[in-house]
């Protein structure tokens, strides 16, 4: 099904390694678009999400949409997972159909690379007591580290953002 009349909410790239001639950076294998749980979810109104739609369309990266059963597949071919589902506003609890990602997400061997905080986390306490949660291998912090983000146990964490100097 489109993902626009499936609707965006959250992504998650999973991708594999390419050693196709580009000049470059390959772009991921695909991008996991997951239904908004609303009833008629649609694309929004920000065209951001239509730009991310066409820039991937381009790029001939496939456009997922499904359940947790049809990411667990895309999970198993994948050996990277840039970990985005939810930005650093998020707010507990979490609900369905992230839950059962976030559960997949927490058992992989494959490795994760978090942008701001773990999905799941609280940006301020951390990983959730009551929710599936993941220690990714690397984390990259967007501007400024997120206080949630001391419980972070990975390999690397990278800061990036812009930056005014003093």
């Amino acid at each position: 099904m489109d993902c626009v009349q499936r609707g965006i909410s959250s992504t998650l790239a999973t991708g594999r390694r390419s050693t196709s001639p580009r000049f470059s950076p390959t772009p991921p294998a695909a991008l996991w678009l997951l239904p908004d749980p609303s009833p008629a979810p649609q694309l929004g109104k920000n065209p951001f999400y239509g730009a991310l739609k066409r820039q991937c369309e381009n790029l001939d990266i496939p456009i997922l949409t499904g359940s947790a059963a049809d990411f667990e597949v895309a999970l198993a071919k994948s050996d990277i997972v840039m970990d985005a589902l939810f930005g650093f506003s998020f707010k507990p609890p979490v609900r369905a159909p992230f839950d059962d990602v976030l559960a997949l997400l927490a058992k992989t061997e494959v490795p994760i690379l978090s942008v701001d905080i773990p999905s799941g986390w609280d940006v301020e306490d951390g990983p959730l007591a009551d929710a599936p949660t993941f220690q990714p291998q690397a984390l990259i912090s967007l501007t400024s580290p997120k206080r949630g983000v001391r419980f972070f146990a990975g390999k690397q964490h990278w800061l990036g953002g812009r930056f005014v100097p003093p």
